[in-house]
């Protein structure tokens, strides 16, 4: 078709149509463009649908950071989870029609797909200067790299070629089924094609979404840290409840062996000395106060003193 897409510079300089634009008209409808649902429509061949389905959901995850102009989230079309019902000519229509930029993953077996040809030239045609596309060398060489004997593996549909010039395209060669489209090696032309969304330089978009992780990160942290200093004191507080409920018991307890050993002295002052003193040391043992000690040393008098009273005069006596 011989149009200039704008790629025959680095597509980190080039500045796309801004997302969600909607002045243009469908060419021989004589109405407006309907409102635009999708701000990229994939195309691709179902032979490398596993990209496909990540590079979607990546950017339908996305969060736009803060400083950069466009929807908070992108909405991506892509025919397996999107067609609706109908005449499949005029649902792809409409939809191409909707969506603000077109990405086309490129291989070898999208070059050699029919309709991913079909989809860059409707797409071209509905928007035409103004049309947004955006190639992702998936598998495969550029076409102007092939040689003769390589031709099989020229990566690029012949649509694209047709409408660009020279196309340059964003590298995802050598992805492996479930990578991360987004992450590691692969976050150079992640940012790339975040750029070309949303019309800004790759520079500005990456260092405002690492900000934007770094503050998330950081908010994160700060919310862990809040609830682990709320456990401990949590914590803390049953661990004293349970010291303070076992001390209360202890003192129950002591103070039970207390009325126990008086009632033993009312019964009978001279039975089950040995018992009494006994109750006397495991009072002192669990609540060792002055009343308790008390207790203790009155026990201890007691018992020697029925003890002498008992053994001395058999002359057998031996404190």
């Amino acid at each position: 078709m011989g149009i200039d897409m704008g790629y025959t510079v680095s597509p980190v300089d080039r500045a796309p149509a801004s997302v969600g634009a909607n002045d243009d008209k469908v060419p021989g409808s004589g109405t407006e463009e309907p409102v635009r649902t999708y701000q990229a429509f994939i195309s691709y061949s179902r032979l490398d649908i596993a990209f496909a389905e990540a590079l979607e959901k990546a950017l339908e995850r996305f969060r736009k950071p803060a400083g950069v102009s466009g929807p908070i989230r992108l909405d991506a079309f892509r025919d397996t989870n999107d067609f609706g019902s109908g005449d499949y000519q005029t649902v792809l229509l409409a939809n191409l029609a909707r969506s603000t930029a077109l990405i086309v993953v490129c291989s070898p077996n999208a070059r050699a797909s029919v309709f991913v040809n079909d989809e860059i030239r409707h797409f071209i045609r509905i928007h035409g200067s103004r049309a947004v596309v955006i190639p992702i060398l998936l598998a495969g060489i550029p076409n102007n790299e092939a040689s003769v004997d390589r031709a099989d593996d020229m990566a690029f549909p012949q649509a694209l070629c047709d409408a660009m010039t020279m196309p340059l395209a964003i590298d995802y060669r050598n992805f492996s089924v479930g990578e991360k489209v987004n992450k590691g090696r692969f976050e150079t032309p992640w940012y790339m094609l975040l750029a070309d969304l949303y019309g800004v330089a790759r520079s500005v978009i990456e260092q405002r979404d690492r900000k934007r992780q770094v503050l998330n990160r950081n908010r994160w942290i700060a919310g862990l840290s809040a609830m682990v200093v709320a456990f401990a004191v949590v914590a803390g507080w049953a661990v004293n409840r349970q010291i303070l409920a076992n001390r209360q018991t202890d003192i129950a307890k002591a103070r039970e062996r207390i009325a126990q050993g008086a009632r033993l002295v009312a019964e009978s002052r001279s039975a089950n000395n040995l018992e009494r003193l006994q109750y006397a040391i495991e009072a002192e043992v669990r609540d060792p106060a002055n009343s308790t000690r008390a207790n203790l040393i009155a026990q201890v008098e007691h018992y020697w003193y029925v003890e002498r009273a008992w053994w001395e005069p058999l002359g057998i006596w031996h404190p």
